[in-house]
């Protein structure tokens, strides 16, 4: 089978952009042709494609006028996308295109521009971008779902950078999109990697038939790791507050144990503040794969405190390979990827003595406890976050779009 499979960025910039690189590795491997497109950008990795590539856009740059207005025209319907793409598909002749993150860069034209040359499309949802607006249905570090009522709150609350302007033209995109029904008219089938994206989407009147549910995969390691305990816990991520930084650094404050945090983000100076002044709270700052992977497996769990709506974290799935149990806030799609009690413990969201009372008893449980929970960790990413598992459900996706 041959593949045109798309995306904004074409280097490891986010959990999505990883999906869509191993999707496209995974994919080689198997044989099959695999055509990648991306926008420009100085980080993207090499490939023979770029050729195709159309100019980056970059939310918000210090453009000219002139140029922020033909980058807010491109947020809406970029033509310069479309017309690379064609030149693609005009010369690859691909059998299934695989859309990923495309909004506000690529831009829906891409989708229109594949099906009027008889090509399917496939779009997977790493967010909830159908429904909300601003695509995170969260608004000043809280979950908001206000826009099911009305779109416009997105102006109301500028919810994009909290900018009037890029709030107005995010709605006047949806709004385009919407009534000119360029999903429902031009893809054939969604892949969500979470249940609960699946139901939220519906619950705002959004027809969900031709959704499959298809959980992110990560290859799973020849070792398991959950005897390796160095007695430390272990954040990975975005340093935000719907990412439950606040709660979960008040919670270790408390709690007096070590807890190392790897990210960056708009609280790394309060994080850095407090880790000063705080001995057992630790500022990795950002890492690469391999040393993210060196502090996973010497934790002895991971956390993921977050309070929106997420959908289905690589962090989770990339502990589990390893044996590592995850504490998770009981919140979207970790509601379903972490099983309380089996393969780690859940605790309220946002709720900072539930956060400590679930660390007090996974330290109460002793390392036979912690050792099971691993091992149910480890097979629960075996069963249901395998490369095969993955591939197999993509393959029949693709194989019903074909027909």
């Amino acid at each position: 089978m041959k593949l045109v499979s798309v995306n904004n960025y074409h280097y490891r910039r986010g959990g999505a952009e990883t999906v869509f690189l191993d999707h496209n590795a995974m994919f080689t491997d198997k044989g099959h042709q695999v055509a990648p497109f991306s926008m420009q950008h100085p980080s993207n990795e090499e490939t023979d494609y770029e050729k195709y590539f159309p100019s980056e856009i970059e939310y918000g740059s210090d453009y000219s006028f002139f140029k922020k207005l033909r980058s807010a025209a491109s947020v809406i319907y970029s033509f310069e996308a479309s017309e690379s793409l064609g030149h693609l598909l005009a010369e690859f002749s691909p059998d299934i295109l695989h859309a990923h993150n495309i909004y506000h860069h690529l831009s829906t034209s891409i989708l229109r521009e594949a099906d009027v040359r008889g090509v399917p499309v496939v779009l997977t949802l790493h967010d909830l971008k159908l429904a909300c607006p601003a695509y995170t249905m969260l608004r000043d570090g809280q979950v908001c779902e206000d826009c099911r009522h009305s779109r416009l709150n997105v102006i109301r609350h500028r919810c994009i950078k909290g900018s009037l302007p890029l709030s107005s033209i995010i709605f006047a995109e949806q709004l385009i999109v919407r009534l000119a029904g360029l999903y429902r008219k031009h893809v054939s089938h969604y892949v969500v990697p979470s249940r609960f994206y699946i139901n939220k989407i519906g619950e705002w009147g959004i027809d969900t038939k031709n959704f499959s549910y298809v959980p992110n995969f990560v290859n799973l390691p020849e070792q398991s790791w959950h005897n390796s305990d160095d007695g430390y816990y272990l954040y990975m991520g975005r340093l935000a507050p719907e990412k439950g930084l606040p709660t979960l650094v008040k919670a270790f404050i408390e709690l007096k144990i070590p807890l190392m945090i790897a990210g960056d983000g708009p609280l790394k100076a309060q994080v850095t503040e407090l880790a000063q002044e705080h001995k057992n709270i630790n500022l990795l700052g950002f890492l690469g794969r391999d040393e993210m992977q060196a502090y996973q497996r010497n934790a002895r769990a991971v956390i993921v405190p977050s309070e929106w709506y997420e959908n289905c974290p690589m962090s989770v799935i990339e502990s589990y390979g390893i044996g590592k149990a995850i504490i998770a806030a009981d919140i979207g799609g970790l509601s379903e990827m972490v099983a309380h009690n089996d393969t780690g413990l859940l605790f309220e969201p946002g709720d900072t003595d539930s956060l400590i009372s679930t660390i007090q008893h996974f330290e109460e449980i002793g390392p036979q406890g912690r050792a099971r929970m691993g091992e149910a960790a480890r097979q629960a990413c075996s069963e249901n976050y395998s490369p095969d598992s993955y591939y197999r459900r993509i393959m029949k996706i693709y194989e019903q779009v074909s027909q």
